[in-house]
């Protein structure tokens, strides 16, 4: 066989090999027949399975050394770490139901769409904290990355950090529930094993529980991918103390929420899950409920308001009973004494804002202004006009809220806003509404987080930095997954500008900074490739002429338009790769 990476020596019929298929991707399989000499051979090939054949130059494939077919716990034990390989190794070890693999300190994941026995319990926990100091026989798996985490931070006597990236579904909330919950455990066992009562541990437990469908109600929603997909990147501080592993305090920072969601959604996708469960909820809720005060005027259907709809007549389905999960959310509300009222009338302005429709009024002298219409997106059952049930939702007066929404002030001078004006402003109120609702929820459960573990350090000192000398963290990064749609939104821009970020500074961490030390110690290792994207940061970031700085200065030219910023992308990116016209049924779009 074929040394792997090198075919000069050439092929033989029964050879196993990777070969590429258009449906299937890389794929295991062996030689039938060979036609020439080395490079330049043609191969008859046939997949190990023997569904797929294939002829290919023997250029195009890759020699598969038994290692790469085994699919080996750690892949830095492969003969050559390819695409090929990579693939190979995650695919057999998927098929066992192992989804995790090592590449030296990198655990890749994959999710398996199901619950796979005895992988999570109590039992693999005690096995990763009593592994020995070189982790010899230890499986891949989130527990023992934690656990070599917090001897880290004990014995270097420095904070440590999990950055989970991947696409939109691939598990990567799920994995930082795994670290917290293993790290809960380490903090518990060493009260256990002291003979002293839990006290911090079970608090964080608590708290933890508690907090995560809170957390997921208000930041999860559905997507074309995912049922339960987070739409907010979360850094997550817990505070540990070194030489015991006990956590003293936890701390949780929101990044990027996606609000465009609230008022755009493509089909087949959902809004934030809390806004689906308070109409499916609140009806089934006791009469003179006091938390539900204001949430007034809700309809009786999930295509009621236009915020639950993804198409003008329908809400997409998700399994899950919403009514049911509003009762669970309600009751971590409770335990963590978070105030319902003004909260979930803040949520009901919401839906009734998005019914609320805007028409040209002229009168007598003076231009077209905006007024509210007469009618309303509301389907169904109408009990009173949506502006009027978002004014009492919010306290406020109607006529105060519609001022608000048709006009504008300048210097002082109420100015009227265009219908389409008014549109826009309020859609953009929805959206900056639903924002403070969260950003108010995630402080309330920073505070029970700290009240829980009982420390005096608040959240906030605590994510500051203003910390006890002697605590050292343990971060979790769980950031969205890339992704892109038909039509993007600058905060999807942003997102997917964030998972670049991350990917410079893995291939600074893994590739650049081994290159370095390769070369600094003499040890030759050839031509290392792998795909730099600093262009194509340069390309968004650059302070002059990158697409966020053109974006700015656009924003703030009082005749500012998306065509202006196209023709400014255009003319000042013509030669790069990453910036063009996308020809379609919306103006002034940009890739």
């Amino acid at each position: 066989m074929p040394p792997a990476g090198g075919f000069d020596q050439g092929w033989s019929v029964n050879d196993p090999c990777f070969f590429k298929d258009e449906a299937r991707g890389w794929i295991l399989g062996r030689v039938t027949k060979v036609v020439g000499v080395g490079r330049t051979a043609t191969l008859s090939l046939a997949s190990a399975d023997g569904k797929v054949t294939a002829e290919r130059d023997a250029s195009a494939i890759e020699a598969a050394s038994a290692r790469a077919r085994e699919g080996v716990e750690d892949m830095v034990a492969l003969d050559e770490l390819t695409e090929a390989t990579v693939l190979s190794t995650l695919r057999v070890r998927y098929d066992r139901k192992q989804i995790y693999t090592n590449v030296g300190g990198i655990l890749v994941a994959v999710n398996p769409y199901e619950t796979i026995a005895n992988v999570y319990g109590e039992d693999r926990m005690a096995g990763a904290a009593a592994a020995d100091a070189a982790f010899s026989g230890a499986a891949p798996h989130p527990f023992v990355m934690a656990e070599q985490a917090l001897r880290a931070l004990d014995r270097d006597r420095a904070s440590q950090s999990f950055v989970i990236s991947g696409e939109s579904g691939s598990g990567k909330t799920e994995t930082c529930k795994f670290i917290l919950r293993y790290l809960s455990y380490r903090s518990k066992r060493r009260f256990e094993l002291a003979g002293t009562p839990r006290g911090g541990a079970n608090a964080l437990e608590e708290s933890v529980l508690l907090s995560n469908p809170v957390l997921e109600a208000f930041g999860n929603a559905k997507t074309l991918r995912n049922d339960n997909s987070s739409r907010w990147g979360k850094y997550t501080q817990v505070y540990v103390e070194p030489s015991s592993g006990a956590i003293k305090s936890v701390g949780i920072t929101a990044y990027l929420l996606e609000k465009v969601r609230v008022v755009e959604r493509a089909r087949g996708e959902r809004n934030y899950h809390v806004l689906h469960q308070l109409v499916a909820g609140a009806k089934k809720q006791k009469k003179g409920d006091a938390g539900l005060a204001l949430a007034v005027g809700l309809g009786d259907a999930q295509t009621s308001h236009a915020v639950l709809r993804d198409t003008a007549t329908s809400s997409a389905a998700i399994g899950v009973d919403d009514a049911a999960q509003f009762a669970v959310t309600r009751d971590a509300l409770r335990k963590l004494d978070v105030a319902q009222p003004g909260l979930f009338g803040a949520l009901a302005a919401v839906c009734h804002l998005g019914d609320v429709c805007f028409e040209s009024v002229e009168a007598e002298g003076q231009d077209a202004a905006a007024a509210i219409a007469n009618q309303d997106l509301r389907m169904g059952r109408k009990a009173e006009h949506a502006a009027d049930a978002a004014a009492r939702a919010l306290g406020v007066d109607r006529a105060q809220l519609e001022e608000a929404l048709v006009s504008r002030r300048v210097a002082g001078v109420r100015t009227p806003r265009q219908a389409a004006e008014a549109e826009h402003a309020s859609k953009a109120f929805c959206k900056a509404l639903y924002a403070r609702v969260f950003d108010w929820v995630l402080a309330r459960v920073n505070d029970a987080l700290q009240a829980m573990t009982k420390t005096p350090v608040s959240a906030r000192r605590a994510l500051s930095g203003d910390k006890k000398p002697d605590w050292l963290t343990v971060g979790l990064l769980d950031i969205f997954g890339f992704e892109r749609f038909e039509a993007n939104s600058l905060e999807q821009l942003l997102i997917n500008y964030a998972n670049e970020r991350l990917l410079r500074e893995f291939n600074a961490q893994v590739f650049e900074a081994a290159t370095r030390e390769y070369a600094a110690e003499g040890v030759p290792v050839g031509d290392l490739t792998f795909q730099d994207n600093a262009p194509l940061l340069k390309t968004l970031e650059h302070p002059r002429d990158g697409v966020f700085a053109l974006l700015n200065s656009e924003c703030v030219r009082r005749d500012g338009k998306d065509e202006n910023l196209l023709k400014q992308l255009l003319k000042k990116h013509e030669r790069a790769p990453f910036v063009g016209e996308r020809r379609g049924p919306l103006p002034g779009v940009f890739v």
